[in-house]
């Protein structure tokens, strides 16, 4: 992999999730449509409104040279966050007391299906973290902070 920039790796990314055959089937099957790709941080239509499914790519930081300890060897890190939006309204009652709230685990699928076509693509992520929200009343959101490494080839520091 040669030297690039978190921008260079969101732009790539965008592209493979544009042509995600999986990613876009699951979406197609569970949510009714395929996933809006967003480079960029709105994901919201001209009404204001969720446009759900989407997935968003956010180039957050590259990190190299003199930041990297000399015990973390000569890499590049890059580190991104995908946001994922999905309306998802079933719920399950249980025993006439619980109800589990299916748009949790629709969102941890999502991210599955999101995260393959990144596992498949020139900018592999070594290392994840998710969180899921539910901030309206069947809207979900996942973020995704990812980090990606690579070998520095431009020589030590």
């Amino acid at each position: 992999m040669i030297r690039a920039e978190a921008q260079t790796v969101a732009e790539a990314w965008f592209e493979a999730l544009l042509s995600g055959v999986a990613l876009n089937a699951f979406c197609l099957e569970r949510f009714g449509r395929e996933p809006s790709i967003q480079l960029g941080t709105d994901p919201f239509n001209l009404q204001g409104e969720p446009d759900a499914p989407f997935v968003v790519v956010v180039p957050m930081q590259t990190k190299d040279g003199p930041d990297l300890s000399a015990a973390e060897g000569e890499r590049i890190e890059y580190r991104l966050m995908l946001a994922l939006g999905l309306e998802d309204g079933a719920v399950e009652s249980v025993g006439g007391r619980g109800r589990v709230f299916r748009g949790y685990r629709s969102a941890a699928e999502f991210e599955a299906q999101a995260l393959q076509v990144l596992l498949d693509s020139a900018y592999r992520p070594a290392v994840w973290e998710s969180e899921t929200a539910q901030p309206g009343e069947n809207y979900f959101e996942r973020h995704v902070f990812i980090t990606v490494t690579a070998e520095n080839t431009i020589g030590g520091f």
